[in-house]
């Protein structure tokens, strides 16, 4: 109680003074905010960090809040912050918000930490491009620690420093959903087993044409390509160590590649194999890395070929099947390289 009666007293003043700041980081039991804290419509920085505070709502009414930090506190829910068009900075660290759809449309967020929250999809703040400008001066987005994110590449560039950490984000993003769209128009094999029109419907999925000129700007910078090889190493890697351990966690993509010690050294040969391509990024003009990343190549193919072949039991899920072998054609592609009959091969093997 002491607590309300200390945030109540600060709004008062607030309101009189017609402060534009207003913190009441230091009152810990404060579980919720007093309705006054409405009347201060001229409010531009707002702090409650450490509170017991639960509900946003009373938020909603300070349009001009261009400042908002809450980390450390019960929020869940975000609803309230959709129309506060004004924000720049959101911190909500370490509370228990899994949905950030309500930040979608807040056009002005330069600064955002969603850290060691609950939450899993990142793809609502693909659109927010004024976080690749604050990147750039000491802002942008921080999610590290997100233990529900689970994308591999997520995973990696959250561990990297802004304004890379941001800009490569929200690329990445940005891909994702488009991919996503494309995947929605893809026709139920079921209803449909025309794979010329499957293989026609796939085409906009990973934005890749074989013609050269159109292709090129398309591609991917380096350091996506690099984190794309790093990411299959990572997984590949993953699985023979638990198929060699026996470990009881099974890796975030789980292939369940079996016991099979010929089979196991094959995938051996190909995270060496994706070691030269990666190599082959920097020094594509060299004629030992030109052979080497032309067997990485082959290697690849044959892997995007193994996985549309196998069947869901064996290689995991679709979504594994997909999300690993996509990664592998992008790659593919990002070296110039027409992936049509790998794309075709491999939805059809997943849309069966």
């Amino acid at each position: 109680m002491a607590a309300y009666r200390e945030a109540e007293q600060r709004i008062s003043n607030a309101f009189k003074r017609k402060d534009t700041v207003l913190d009441l980081s230091n009152l810990d039991a404060l579980e919720r905010l007093p309705p006054e804290i409405t009347r201060l419509v001229q409010l531009q920085n707002l702090y409650f960090a450490g509170t017991q505070i639960t509900d946003l709502t009373p938020l909603a009414r300070l349009k001009d809040l261009n400042d908002l930090g809450f980390p450390r506190t019960q929020v869940i829910d975000l609803a309230p912050l959709a129309g506060l068009a004004n924000l720049q900075g959101l911190n909500f660290s370490s509370t228990m918000v899994t949905d950030l759809d309500p930040l979608s449309g807040l056009s002005k967020l330069r600064r955002l930490s969603v850290s060691r929250t609950l939450v899993a999809d990142l793809s609502p703040l693909a659109g927010l491009s004024k976080l690749e400008e604050g990147a750039r001066k000491s802002g942008g987005l921080f999610f590290s620690d997100c233990l529900n994110i689970t994308d591999p590449v997520l995973i990696e560039l959250s561990k990297k420093h802004n304004p890379e950490r941001t800009i490569e984000t929200l690329r990445y993003l940005r891909e994702q959903l488009k991919t996503s769209s494309d995947l929605e128009s893809v026709p139920n094999a079921e209803d449909s087993k025309n794979l010329d029109i499957l293989a026609k419907a796939a085409e906009p999925l990973l934005a890749i044409l074989e013609d050269e000129e159109v292709q090129a700007p398309l591609r991917p910078a380096r350091q996506i390509i690099v984190l794309q090889i790093d990411t299959l190493v990572q997984a590949l890697s993953e699985n023979v160590e638990a198929a060699t351990t026996r470990r009881n966690e099974p890796p975030a993509f789980d292939l369940a590649l079996g016991s099979d010690a010929a089979f196991l050294e094959e995938i051996r040969r190909l995270i060496a194999a994706l070691q030269d391509l990666k190599g082959a990024v920097d020094l594509p003009d060299t004629q030992a890395e030109k052979q080497k990343s032309s067997l990485a190549k082959d290697a690849l193919r044959e892997f995007v070929m193994k996985m549309a072949g196998s069947s869901g039991t064996v290689l995991g899920n679709w979504g594994t099947k997909l999300a690993l072998g996509m990664v592998a054609i992008q790659i593919l592609a990002s070296f110039g390289i027409g992936v049509d009959g790998l794309k075709k091969t491999l939805l059809e093997s997943v849309l069966k």
